[in-house]
């Protein structure tokens, strides 16, 4: 669904948490370290967001990515159980309309945590 709301479905970039157990970072990951996680980040394109990058205990799939255009960018929040999508009015309607997704709208104010 996303593919339609970009120009550059060929060329993605992707983040993926080092510190994941059994997760590999591709070998030309570049480090991102902020002051509470280590990122490896590293480009591809759509199809590589299905990639799992451990075997065990499941598959670990990138926790951020965007299109070089960045017409939208994800997350997967390591601690939660959630997934953001930030993206122009038109592409986040159309999640909120997909019959196959739970999707909810969130502010900026919002949080994750369970109160």
């Amino acid at each position: 669904m996303l593919a339609a709301f970009t120009t550059t479905p060929k060329t993605c970039f992707f983040g993926l948490w080092e510190g994941f157990g059994g997760s590999e970072l591709p070998p030309d990951a570049q480090l991102l370290k902020s002051n509470q996680r280590v990122l490896g980040l590293f480009e591809g394109s759509m199809q590589d967001a299905t990639h799992s990058f451990s075997e065990w205990p499941g598959s670990q799939l990138a926790n951020l990515w965007w299109p070089a255009d960045r017409a939208w960018f994800i997350v997967s929040e390591i601690d939660y159980d959630s997934t953001i999508v930030a993206g122009s009015r038109e592409c986040i309607d159309a999640l909120l309309q997909s019959p196959g997704l739970e999707v909810f709208e969130v502010s900026p104010g919002d949080t994750l945590a369970i109160s």
